[in-house]
């Protein structure tokens, strides 16, 4: 008894600690996908000596020729995908909103239950889940582009806007952003095309292209035609293209590349920014207004609401001033629980919307850890391949396209209303 009541207070003292609203429900979630991200890198490298013999008996189906490498991930991922895809199941009644918060001793050990089934099946189903997540995880970076360009033009509408008015600031950040793209342009060539003379002509093309393609959106962007756009916005698609394009090229498995991962400590240190990237990725996405079509007005007011009901200290004062208003509710024929249900109602689509999420990100990390499917070299780093390359420079290349309509778009069709406020160049 004195155990257990120790361990509850050192718990609520623990939760006490941690921020409350939808970031606190949602953080388990985002924790489980990191250590899965981890897990999958783990049996792949070093998985066939000790996964597969945790079980006391032979299925026969899986051993350690089959089940290693990248199937090993395919299974890791499937399970998190049909753990994710039941939470969204669940938010889908009314009567099982709670799921999200609570059970969680059931959900951990459905998990588990879960990665030990799918290594009860054979190669050929994942086989099949390969070629779905190769699809799925294509959207999932496209619409990871849609937030970053949303997000590069809502800070430049911020911090020129009348209120702050932001416009040393904001020419600061440019420069910055630009002279960082610079410097990691030069640091490419140095790495990547064995200098000018060499032979590495598709990588030195790469650079050039993106250094040409950079250079006309910006230009584009700064024209007195181009009434929306903005240095800001041009700044922060000019340094991700670079970033894509340097990591592109150490996916590049050629010799030109003198940065390929090979030792321990670097696939180490590439576990762990994979399972970070993901989780950030997850998380920026399910908050995306854009996206989901998220009113942040709205978001804001029902923030608003549950904010003060998160304090420990007014729980008591707030509950008897429900228990009285609930009474003379009554007593007025009105509906107590109308304001409550309607913030349920919207709480529970956004944790649906988030499931949903988290169940695609959980097929993007089969790609991301296996080269998006291409032929087995678990021995090597894991994006060190020809199609993982290629597929970054085709994001690159999407990135300008995409960016490059948001800048041509209200010129091609005047009579369509985009509905966007990306601010003005005209200061």
């Amino acid at each position: 008894m004195c155990g257990s009541c120790a361990g509850t207070c050192c718990s609520q003292a623990c939760c006490a600690c941690c921020p409350k609203g939808s970031t606190a429900t949602r953080m388990p979630y985002l924790i489980i996908i990191f250590l899965g991200t981890v897990l999958s890198l783990i049996v792949r490298y070093w998985g066939s000596g000790w996964v597969i013999h945790l079980f006391w008996f032979n299925f026969e189906l899986c051993d350690s020729a089959k089940c290693a490498g990248f199937q090993a991930v395919y299974r890791i991922s499937a399970a998190l995908t049909c753990w994710f895809a039941l939470h969204a199941l669940c938010m889908l009644s009314p009567k099982t909103k709670k799921f999200h918060t609570d059970f969680w001793l059931g959900k951990i050990l459905l998990l588990i239950a879960f990665l030990v089934a799918f290594y009860c099946i054979p190669n050929g189903p994942f086989d099949v889940y390969a070629m779905i997540a190769r699809f799925v995880s294509g959207i999932f970076l496209l619409l990871q582009i849609i937030i970053l360009i949303e997000f590069a033009y809502q800070w430049n509408a911020n911090w020129v806007s009348d209120e702050k008015g932001w416009y040393w600031q904001t020419l600061a950040v440019c420069f910055l952003l630009y002279g960082a793209s610079v410097v990691l342009a030069v640091f490419e060539f140095r790495w990547f095309t064995d200098g000018l003379s060499g032979d590495c002509k598709l990588e030195q093309f790469l650079i050039g292209f993106t250094i040409a393609l950079t250079c006309t959106v910006t230009l584009i962007s700064i024209s007195k035609w181009c009434k929306h756009g903005a240095l800001l916005p041009s700044g922060v698609v000019t340094l991700y293209c670079f970033y894509l394009c340097y990591n592109a090229l150490t996916s590049d498995p050629s010799t030109c590349n003198t940065l390929q991962q090979q030792t321990t400590a670097q696939i180490i240190v590439g576990i762990i920014i994979a399972g970070v990237t993901v989780t950030y990725a997850s998380w920026n996405l399910s908050n995306s207004s854009t996206i989901f079509g998220v009113d942040e007005e709205e978001v804001k007011e029902h923030e608003d609401v549950e904010a003060p009901k998160a304090a420990a200290g007014d729980d008591k004062a707030m509950g008897a001033a429900a228990s009285g208003d609930k009474k003379d509710d009554a007593a007025s024929g009105e509906d107590p629980d109308g304001p409550e249900d309607e913030m349920t109602e919207w709480r529970r689509k956004r944790n649906l919307k988030f499931h949903i999420v988290m169940a695609v990100a959980s097929m993007y990390v089969s790609m991301l850890l296996t080269s998006w499917g291409s032929a087995d070299t678990s021995n090597v780093s894991y994006d060190l391949s020809n199609v993982a390359m290629w597929i970054k420079i085709v994001s690159l290349w999407v990135t300008i396209l995409l960016y490059a309509w948001t800048l041509l778009a209200p010129y091609l069709f005047p009579d369509r209303d985009f509905g966007v406020d990306v601010g003005s160049n005209d200061d």
